[in-house]
């Protein structure tokens, strides 16, 4: 209404509640290599609750933070003869997720050779697995890592690495000496919000033995007469991460 007096105009807004609308099922398609369970684990809708834009888009964002995909799309289909009921069709596009490489060349530590492979969604689980391996004159390694982004339902991960490596500065005329470095690592990460945020936890171990040559520098024979030549390293490490990138 109008009031000419006050020069005012008083307005009336009548809101008339709509439906309520329930996510029936859930589809995927596209995902030729990727198994079904590895995208329902990024669901953050469920199948006959409420629907809701925000965990919908949520649930989109972490599809395509997993790396495996190039393109992620989410559409709402009415459920034929339900009037609050719709299907959520979620389609990928896939690529590769492996990356292989190797390397070969020359410097002041002679020959230099590098070869890595690492698989994030290894044979369509969701699963990460890598090998790398280096070796020159100076230094020869080899690792191995593991992670298993579904470990617990409530989301936990948890991976390990295992390595050596082989320290040689004799072959490089820099000291008499040598190490073989052996160890593991056991690693956990929780989330702690519904979004964003996550806790890191890792724990292990490493061993180092250290060799000198008989014409080793006495600075060197010293040391290991002090110290010894094993030693022994226990490790913990802890961290925290916030991550609101969307792919």
């Amino acid at each position: 209404c109008i009031d000419d007096v006050k020069r005012q105009v008083f307005l009336n807004f009548y809101v008339s509640p709509g439906s309520r609308f329930y996510v029936h099922q859930i589809h995927f398609t596209g995902n030729i290599k990727t198994a079904d369970c590895v995208l329902r684990n990024q669901m953050q809708q469920l199948e006959g609750a409420l629907a809701s834009s925000r965990n919908i888009e949520e649930s989109k964002r972490r599809l395509n933070m997993l790396g495996y995909f190039e393109n992620v799309q989410v559409e709402e289909v009415p459920v034929p003869g339900a009037e609050n009921l719709v299907d959520l069709e979620y389609r990928v596009t896939e690529v590769p997720s492996a990356q292989a490489a190797a390397s070969l060349g020359y410097g002041t530590n002679g020959l230099i050779f590098n070869t890595h492979f690492n698989q994030t969604n290894f044979l369509g689980t969701g699963r990460a697995v890598g090998v790398n391996f280096t070796t020159n004159k100076l230094v020869t390694g080899l690792s191995f890592n593991y992670n298993n982004p579904f470990y617990t339902v409530d989301g936990v991960q948890r991976g390990f690495t295992v390595f050596g490596q082989r320290t040689t500065p004799g072959e490089v005329n820099v000291a008499n000496y040598s190490t073989d470095i052996y160890g593991g690592t056991v690693n956990y990460t929780m989330p702690i919000s519904c979004y964003n945020d996550s806790v890191q936890f890792s724990y292990g171990y490493q061993y180092t033995h250290l060799s000198i040559g008989a014409l080793a520098a006495i600075q060197l024979r010293n040391f290991v007469n002090q110290n010894g030549d094993h030693f022994n390293q226990i490790m913990f490490n802890l961290g925290w991460t916030r991550d609101t990138r969307n792919r």
